[in-house]
């Protein structure tokens, strides 16, 4: 806190002791050192209150962007979610019209022309045997 060196302080001392004088001097010193130590007590507890709030602003700082990025996750995750709903729903081969699709090499006109074409070749693979 203080910077004195040990020649300075003899000198207080040597100042004091004749000011003071030998009876009051130990009873001086005492009071004097309890004040140093209460000072010393009192500038710690200011430095940890002010890193206490220092801390405590970071972290409101840390919450806030946490709450954002939480935000921004939900709405990303809401809008893929709504894009992925929305194309599921939305019917992508009209199953009763004369389209043609290929599944596995074969023609599909509809799916009664498929099931007689897989016991046709079915039956056939049984002849060739």
């Amino acid at each position: 806190m203080f910077d004195f060196s040990f020649g300075e302080i003899l000198v207080i001392g040597g100042v004091a002791l004749i000011v003071i004088g030998p009876e009051r001097l130990p009873k001086v010193a005492k009071t004097i050192g309890h004040i140093v130590g209460r000072a010393q007590r009192y500038v710690a507890s200011v430095k940890a209150d002010i890193s206490r709030e220092i801390e405590l602003e970071n972290l409101r700082k840390i919450e806030a962007d946490m709450n954002e990025a939480g935000r921004n996750l939900t709405q990303n995750v809401e809008g893929t979610f709504h894009q992925v709903s929305a194309s599921l729903t939305t019917p992508s081969l009209d199953t009763d019209s004369d389209e043609i699709s290929r599944v596995n090499g074969d023609i599909l006109l509809d799916s009664r022309e498929t099931i007689t074409r897989n016991s046709d070749s079915s039956s056939s693979a049984r002849d060739r045997r």
